[in-house]
């Protein structure tokens, strides 16, 4: 087996592990989840569950009638503002994870002193709160 065919199979097992895993959830909740609008927040996608035609109406100034007319149109809108929605979920996850990586690095190199403090802090803060609330 050449090193190309195992890079393919790598490749495409992680496309399917990531569409599987992460993409299909996010698809779901971005086209059925509960409008945000209604309660007074932003629109970032779930749209509960409209039509395309009905989300291009909302996402445009143009009418539904329009977007009936020309679905193609309509399907490139919706993917590249679902792909924006991909990326920013993307990028959360990534400040999650590298966030939890320099936790742990900082948990290795300084295990001791960095818990023994908070430790401490704590147990101080404890007394303090019993002291007043008892």
């Amino acid at each position: 087996m050449s090193i190309e065919t195992i890079s393919n199979i790598s490749g495409n097992l992680f496309y399917w592990f990531k569409n599987i895993i992460f993409v299909k959830p996010l698809r779901r909740l971005y086209f059925n989840g509960p409008d945000l609008k209604s309660f007074g927040f932003i629109s970032i996608g779930f749209w509960n569950g409209l039509t395309y035609p009905e989300i291009c109406a909302q996402l445009t100034t143009i009418s539904e009638r329009h977007w009936l007319q020309h679905p193609e149109l309509c399907d490139i809108r919706i993917e590249r503002q679902f792909l924006a929605f991909v990326v920013m979920a993307e990028f959360i996850l990534y400040l999650i994870v590298v966030g939890y990586g320099i936790k742990r690095l900082v948990g290795y190199f300084f295990p001791n002193e960095l818990t023994n403090e908070i430790r401490a802090l704590r147990q101080m803060c404890d007394a303090k709160f019993n002291e007043k609330f008892s």
